[in-house]
Order: structure tokens, then C-alpha cells, then sequence
């Protein structure tokens, strides 16, 4: 349904140019200005003024010309004002109109489909009429506006002319004569022409654009009045839609007084948000450098572990050199000890060979001394029998020599008994003084002395590195605190980036958070296998110190049981023909070194077994260090990785920051 569209006019528009038009002179009914009648009579054709009227007229002229620029300036100002306020109502007034005529097309589309659908009417047909234009108030302030608007021209009209006429004054009296002629010749051909001047055919083209004005005007006047007859029928459906459109009108201000409450409040909230997320960003730019040292020193941290590392696999290398060295040492001990049981068995069968040699001695001895003892018998026989001359028998001289063997013999026994006596006491004493300090004099005492030096040196280096490895240990610990100390600061970190993520969403926080736990995981299982590698290392290295103090102390207690053997020995040989009842003692003895040298071949193979038990302990260490550097190159990866994550989500808050405060700023 198409609805005629009639410009009107707004209630202030008409007050203003009803106060602007009734400060000047109301028309007449008949329409004609009533100044344009007689102007003939006002600038007469054939009239000519003196010099005094002239000068003061030029005077008038100069003082008018200062007020009409005043004047002009002023009326140019309101000019301004009027029209540029006549334009934003207009425009008001248009938009409004588009409006109401856009929603009276709504609605009859709305009442149509309702029709159309079955429904019932749901308002009657008066109320569904096109907005009214006008009221008879507005007609008759128009009607007012518009007679008085001839009036208004005319006065345009006699400010302008008298604006002409002051200029043509000026303009005569700024005039410079020309040659031959003077200036009250020039002025009285200047009053004539413009005496003779037709004005009132000015004045009459005027009155005509005047009249055709009214005439346009009273023709938009029936117009209006027509369309107030017209809508008289649909005054009272206009009032009642004007009272609920007021009604709605109440409404909506109280609802846009609440939203803009609302917004008040709205507005505060977003400026303490802004407020917090500002110290939220500075703390976190404070987190972010401080995150930023944290890593640094993280690096310097990974580099003092690698420089440990490095350490840590050369001080392994030195002690499986050590191990190997010690290895080389216990073969060759072992082959050195093998080497002592071959000499003890040589030195047992010299010995034997010895006895069954003293043996003979002693039975030839024991011949002799029956034969000397013959000898002394025979003598006593035959004291009286002297020899003539000198001579001896032979069977004399031959006892005589065999006297004198006899006694070099035993003279030479003396001695070696002696020698035997005094080594044994010299043995004795330093077994029982200081066995260790013994200085022997044969090549073997001072090749095992050698190798006891030599262990003592690698036990002093093993001790060296043990406190270095202590030290290595402490340096660890001390870098694993301030490892844990910066993974504190990164938590905290995490925390702040988690509050501020909360609008970020659910999903992100919560996968940010499932690989913040994985990595912390992964750092606890690998603290725990550390630490119990160094736990098992630990215990390595005192179950090879106990090793080493057993070889030495089996080494010092295999060199005395040689010389007590030996002593023993020795005693056996010397004392056999003393007493009978020794003999059992030694025997005695000789089972106790047997049993000893059986237990101590049942100690070196349990120390190999040891060995082999330490070796294969190693070797599992071994793979589990590999395993523990795989698992710490993961974790570095995973590292890396995540702070990769953390700089995207950094970002990504970053702009969503960014966001918000354009957001906030476009509200606002």
C-alpha cells in the first residue's frame, strides 16, 4: 500500500521563522507592499540639491557605510547559524519521516501476512492510516510567515538600495576631476542621472516576484488545508496511536536510562579490567625477563652439566683404566704367586736334598767319632809305645787327616748353623717389628716391595679421584637446586599465563597444562633413575675399595705366611735332630700352611667372582646412563618444543589483548 508523501515542517523550524519575520512589517491582505506606492515621490527626476546638502549627505554616507559593515558582518553571522541549524533539522525531519513511513509499511505487511494466514485483524482500519502532516496551529504560523515575508523583501530591497547610494556617494567623493572640469560640475551630472534613474521599474519587477511567491504560497496553503480535512476523520486513531507510541516512547527512555546505567557500569568494569590486564602485562613483561635470565642460566646450567658429563665419561674411562690396570695387576700377582709356589717347591726339594746330604754327614760323622774313639783306645793301649826317629806310621798320618777333614767340616756346619741363626733372628725381628718396611736382599722382596709402592700410588690417585667425583657430585646437587629453583619461577610463570589464558578457553589451558605435567613427569623419573644411579655408583665404588683393601691386606698376609713358612722351615732342618716330639709340631704345622693356602685359593676365587659380579654391575650401569641420556635428549626436545608453545600462546595472547582493547575502545 503506497502512501503519498508530503514534506512538513517541524514546530521549532515555524517558531523560528515566526520570530524572525515578526520583528518586520506585517503585509497587507490584498497582498501588495504598501512601500512601493509613492516611491516616486520620495527621489524626485528634476531636483537639484546645493553644495551643503551634497557634503552632508557624504557625511551621512561614510557613517552609514561603517554600519552597514557592521551590520552586514552581524547579519552574515546569523545568516550562518540559521541555515546551517535549518539543515540538521531538515535533515532530522527527513530521516524521521523515512521512519515512520518504512514502519507503516512494516506493519501493513505484517497485518497482510496475518490476513493472508487466517488470523483476525488485529487492529482496525482507522488506526492504519498515514501519518498526519500537519496540525491548523502549524497552518496558520505558516500563513503568518508567509504574509510577512513581502514585507522582509522590501526591506531587503531598501537596504540595498540604500547600500547603492551610499557606495555612489562614496565612490563621487573619492572622484578626482578630470582637466577643465570641477567637482561641483561633476556632482550635479551625477545627482541627475541618478534623479534620473527609474526606479520604480525596479520596485515594480520586485512586487511581481513577490506576488507570484504569495501566490505559490497560498497554493501550498489550500493544499495543507485540504490534507487537514482529509486527516480530521483520523484524529482520534491518531491520538490513541500518539498516546502508546508516548506510552512506548516512556518505556524505551526508562529502558535506555537502564542500558545506559548499564553501560556506566559496563564502562568502569572495562577500565578496571583494562587497569588489571595492564599490571597483568608488565607483570608478565617482568616474567617474561626474568623467564628470560632463567633461561640463560638454564644454558649456562646445561653447559656446566655437559662440561660435567664430559668429565663424568672421562673419570669412567680412568676408572676402567684403573680397572684394567688393576686387573694386569692381579694376573700378574697371581702369576707372581704362582711363580713363589714353584720356588717354595724347588726350595722344599733343595731342602730335602740338603737333609739327605746332613744326613750323611752326620752318619759319616758318627763313624768318625767311633774311629776317633778307637783311635783314643788304641793310643792308651800303646802310651808306653813311642815312635823312633820321628816317623809315623801311615795308618797314623791317615787318621790324622781324616781328623782334620772331620773337624773343617764341622767347623764349616758351625758356621752354617750360625749364619741360619743369625738370619732367622734378623727374619724374626722384622716380622714381628715391621713386616711391611722389610728391605730384602734377594730380587723378589724387592719386586713385590715395588708393586706395594705402586698400589699404594694408584690407591692415593683413586683417592684424588674420588674427591673429585665427591666434588663433581656437590656441583650437581648444587645445579640440580638451582635447576629446581628456576623450574619454581617457570611454575609461577605458567600460573600467571594460566589466569591469563582463562578467556582463551578451555581446551588450549587444558592441553597446555597435560604437556606441563608430562614434562614434569619425565623430569621426576628422570631425577629418580639419576639418583639412583649415583646411589648404585656409590655403592660400586665402596665395594671396590673393599676389593682393593682385601687384595692388599691378602698380599701382605700371603708375604708373611712365605717368610713364616720359610722360618719354618729353616727351624725344621736345624731342630730335627733335637727332639723327636718337634717333629709332630712341625707337621703340625705344615697342615695349618696347607689349610691356609687353601683358604686363601678360596678367597682369590671369590674375589674373581666379585669381580665378575662388579663387572657385570658396570655394564648394566653403563646402559643405564645411555638410557638416561636418550630419555634427557627427549626431554630436551619436549623442552624446546614447549617453549616453542609458550611463545605462540605469549603471542596469541598478545593479540588477543589487542583485540579486546579495540573492542573496548570501538564500545566506548
Amino acid at each position: 500500500m503506497a502512501i503519498p508523501r508530503v514534506k512538513t515542517c517541524s514546530s521549532d523550524t515555524m517558531n523560528e521563522i515566526g520570530k524572525a519575520e515578526n520583528a518586520k512589517p506585517a503585509l497587507r491582505k490584498t497582498g501588495r507592499p504598501s512601500g512601493i506606492i509613492g516611491v516616486k515621490s520620495k527621489i524626485p527626476k528634476h531636483e537639484k540639491p546645493g553644495s551643503a546638502a551634497v557634503t552632508t549627505s557624504a557625511g551621512e554616507a561614510i557613517a552609514s557605510k561603517s554600519q552597514d559593515s557592521g551590520n552586514k558582518r552581524a547579519l552574515e553571522n546569523q545568516f550562518n547559524t540559521k541555515r546551517k541549524h535549518y539543515a540538521t533539522l531538515r535533515k532530522e525531519i527527513d530521516e524521521k519521516e523515512k521512519y515512520c513511513l518504512t514502519m507503516y509499511e512494516e506493519i501493513q505487511q505484517l497485518r497482510e501476512k496475518m490476513m493472508a494466514g487466517g488470523g483476525k485483524d488485529p487492529v482496525a482500519q482507522e488506526l492504519l492510516q498515514a501519518p498526519a502532516t500537519a496540525s491548523l496551529d502549524l497552518l496558520t504560523e505558516f500563513e503568518t510567515s508567509l504574509s510577512s515575508i513581502p514585507d522582509t523583501w522590501l526591506g531587503v530591497c531598501r537596504e540595498a538600495l540604500e547600500k547603492r547610494n551610499a557606495k555612489l556617494l562614496s565612490w563621487i567623493e573619492t572622484l578626482e576631476p578630470a582637466d577643465g572640469t570641477t567637482s561641483d560640475s561633476l556632482k550635479e551630472e551625477l545627482t541627475q542621472r541618478i534623479a534620473s534613474f527609474d526606479w520604480n521599474e525596479e520596485s515594480a519587477e520586485l512586487s511581481e516576484q513577490l506576488r507570484e511567491q504569495v501566490q505559490k504560497m497560498s497554493q501550498l496553503v489550500q493544499r495543507l488545508r485540504l490534507q487537514l480535512e482529509r486527516s480530521k476523520c483520523g484524529g482520534d486513531s491518531t491520538e490513541k496511536v500518539d498516546r502508546a507510541e508516548r506510552e512506548r516512547g516512556l518505556k524505551t527512555r526508562a529502558r535506555v536510562r537502564e542500558l545506559e546505567t548499564q553501560l556506566r557500569e559496563l564502562q568502569e568494569k572495562l577500565k578496571q579490567k583494562e587497569t588489571s590486564l595492564e599490571l597483568k602485562s608488565k607483570e608478565l613483561h617482568k616474567c617474561q625477563k626474568s623467564n628470560e635470565a632463567a633461561r640463560g642460566e638454564i644454558a649456562k646450567v646445561d653447559k656446566q652439566r655437559e662440561n660435567q658429563e664430559s668429565k663424568l665419561a672421562k673419570l669412567k674411562q680412568e676408572v676402567e683404566s684403573k680397572d684394567k690396570e688393576s686387573r694386569e695387576l692381579i694376573a700378574q700377582y697371581n702369576k707372581q704367586v704362582q711363580h713363589l709356589q714353584q720356588e717354595l717347591e724347588d726350595e722344599r726339594k733343595t731342602r730335602q736334598e740338603l737333609q739327605s746330604q746332613f744326613d750323611q754327614f752326620k752318619a759319616r760323622n758318627v763313624k768318625l767319632e767311633e774311629k776317633c774313639q778307637q783311635l783314643l783306645e788304641v793310643q792308651e793301649k800303646e802310651k808306653n809305645v813311642l815312635s823312633v826317629d820321628g816317623q809315623h806310621t801311615e795308618y797314623e798320618i791317615q787318621l790324622f787327616d781324616e781328623l782334620r777333614e772331620t773337624q773343617k767340616i764341622l767347623a764349616e756346619k758351625s758356621e752354617i748353623i750360625r749364619k741360619l741363626e743369625a738370619e732367622r733372628e734378623k727374619i724374626l725381628a722384622a716380622a714381628v717389628n715391621a713386616p711391611e718396611d722389610e728391605t730384602g736382599k734377594t730380587d723378589e722382596n724387592s719386586r713385590e716391595i715395588r708393586l706395594a709402592a705402586e698400589l699404594l700410588t694408584k690407591t692415593d690417585e683413586l683417592d684424588t679421584l674420588r674427591d673429585q667425583f665427591k666434588q663433581l657430585q656437590k656441583n650437581y646437587r648444587r645445579m640440580q637446586q638451582r635447576a629446581e629453583y628456576f623450574e619454581e619461577k617457570l611454575k609461577e610463570m605458567n600460573e600467571v599465563q594460566n589466569q591469563l589464558l582463562m578467556k582463551e578457553g578451555s581446551g588450549s589451558r587444558a592441553a597446555y597444562g597435560a604437556q606441563v605435567m608430562q614434562l614434569h613427569q619425565q623430569v621426576t623419573d628422570l631425577r629418580s633413575s639419576l639418583a639412583q644411579a649415583n646411589g648404585q655408583n656409590v655403592e660400586l665404588e665402596k665395594t671396590c675399595m673393599r676389593l682393593q683393601l682385601k687384595l692388599e691386606r691378602y698380599k701382605r698376609h700371603m708375604h708373611n705366611l712365605n717368610k713364616d713358612r720359610k722360618l719354618r722351615k729353616e727351624m725344621q732342618t736345624l731342630l730335627q735332630h733335637e727332639d723327636a716330639g718337634m717333629v709332630g709340631a712341625e707337621s703340625h704345622l705344615d697342615v695349618q700352611v696347607d689349610q691356609l693356602m687353601q683358604n686363601t685359593a678360596e678367597d682369590i676365587e671369590e674375589l674373581y667372582e666379585a669381580l665378575e659380579k662388579k663387572e657385570l654391575q658396570v655394564m648394566k650401569l653403563e646402559k643405564l646412563v645411555k638410557q638416561m641420556e636418550q630419555q634427557e635428549e627427549c626431554s630436551q626436545a619436549q623442552r624446546t618444543r614447549l617453549e616453542n608453545r609458550i611463545a605462540k600462546l605469549e603471542l596469541e595472547l598478545k593479540e588477543a589483548q589487542q583485540t579486546h582493547r579495540n573492542r573496548g575502545f570501538s564500545f566506548l
